[in-house]
This record gives C-alpha cells, structure tokens and sequence, in this order.
C-alpha cells in the first residue's frame, strides 16, 4: 500500500497489510488503521441539522428525536447537533 503523508503534521502513515486467508490469497481487512507514534491525530467537525418543513414536531416527536442526541439544540421545527473531537 503506498504511504501517505500528512502535510499538516509531517507524519507519514502506513497502511496496514492486507490479511491472508486459508488459500494463501490476500482477503479483504476490516481492521482500522493506526497512526505511527508520536503523530498527532487530526481533529474532527461535524455539523447536522435538519428542518420540520411539513408541520412541526409534536411533544411525542420531540421526545424521540431527543433520544438520539442529548447534546442537540431541538426545537418543535429543528434539530441542530455540532460535534467536535480531537
């Protein structure tokens, strides 16, 4: 796999090698791969946000969609969640 380096950082990562199966032949791998040590990893932003356009949201509605985020600003026509990591 060839290497990839991150400009931001001057890390350079390597792809993990695929895995073999019983036949000897190269199978697809699932694992993720792994920043080298000492590299920093690069930090993530997500922003979601959908609109109630047909009606809004009753206080049952509201209640289920707050089950998927607790961290998301809903109202009875928006759901608004932003995610920093890193």
């Amino acid at each position: 796999m060839p290497e990839i380096v991150n400009p931001n950082h001057g890390c350079l990562k390597r792809g993990i090698p695929p895995s073999r199966d019983h036949s000897g032949s190269e199978a697809e791998d699932k694992r993720a791969p792994v920043a080298p040590v000492g590299c920093r990893a690069v930090s993530e932003y997500q922003y979601y946000e959908f609109l109630a356009v047909d009606r809004p949201l009753t206080e049952a509605e509201i209640a289920q969609v707050r089950a998927l985020s607790t961290r998301a600003r809903i109202t009875s026509t928006s759901f608004v969640n932003e995610y920093h990591w890193g």
